[in-house]
């Protein structure tokens, strides 16, 4: 009897974009892409270069690595998002990894804004983002984590994510977070809104990261007018928070379509009125 454990196929993949300043414009530096992690260049309206990551594999399950590097050189706009929401499944024992390192150049701003990531019941997802910033750059990172698909009826009962975010600014930390979520209830229905002491029924949630060096003026008068808007007023399920360098703005919704009414308009006003990439309505 062959006793021997079943051999399964894993995902080891990664790409990169960067960007160049050609003529006031920002175009393509480099683009590496390895195993099942593709990068695509869509024409786009907006002053910035436009990438798509694509996972080929359609999702991340136990012992996957998916690694991304984006880079935005001196005096450039990237703009970096998702063909479609990530999907986090289910594992049979080690987690899945996705690491992303995003680096900002002097005078450049890069915005990283991916679909949501969906987890799937008995998933177990580690995540690490990491920013680097030059003295005069700019940044607004996006993202968002949906607790099973509520249309299909799912829920968690069991799953592990951990989520870790670092970001620095001439080599010194500027902003750290580290989410741990191990459910072994009904998010939904038994769920403390995962800590962020606001108080909804959790389905999804979203973090928006702002770092700009403008000042704590700018970003107090950025956060009014994230507070100003119809759909975020005297809303319990929205907090924001103005910081040394940074806002922080924190979402919570029954399910992705509730909260995306809500995210999408303030991305929108981050953008200094830019819509959401396009793939964003795929």
């Amino acid at each position: 009897m062959n006793t021997q454990p079943v051999r399964r196929q894993r995902v080891d993949s990664s790409a990169a974009v960067s960007t160049r300043n050609r003529r006031g414009r920002s175009v393509l530096a480099e683009l590496d892409q390895r195993g099942g992690a593709k990068v695509r260049l869509p024409a786009t309206p907006i002053d910035a270069l436009d990438a798509v990551l694509i996972n080929t594999a359609g999702g991340i399950t136990g012992g996957d690595l998916v690694q991304w590097r984006c880079s935005a050189g001196r005096d450039t706009r990237l703009r970096v998002s998702t063909a479609a929401s990530e999907k986090a499944y289910r594992s049979y024992g080690p987690s899945g990894q996705q690491r992303t390192h995003l680096q900002v150049g002097a005078g450049a701003h890069l915005s990283w804004l991916p679909q949501e990531t969906i987890i799937f019941d008995g998933a177990c997802l580690e995540r690490r983002l990491e920013v680097e910033l030059a003295a005069d750059a700019s940044c607004l990172i996006c993202e968002a984590l949906v607790f099973g698909r509520r249309a299909m009826g799912e829920y968690l009962s069991n799953a592990h994510v951990k989520d870790t975010w670092r970001v620095s600014r001439s080599a010194s930390l500027l902003h750290a977070e580290a989410l741990d979520i191990d459910a072994a209830i009904d998010l939904r229905r038994d769920g403390d809104a995962a800590g962020f002491g606001l108080k909804a029924e959790l389905g999804a949630m979203a973090t928006v990261l702002v770092c700009d060096p403008r000042g704590i003026r700018y970003l107090e008068q950025l956060a009014s007018r994230v507070r100003a808007m119809e759909s975020i007023e005297d809303n319990q399920a929205v907090g924001i928070s103005v910081l040394p360098d940074r806002l922080v703005v924190r979402l919570l919704g029954e399910d992705a379509w509730e909260l995306r009414k809500r995210l999408v308009p303030i991305l929108t006003l981050l953008q200094d009125g830019d819509d959401v990439p396009r793939v964003w309505h795929v």
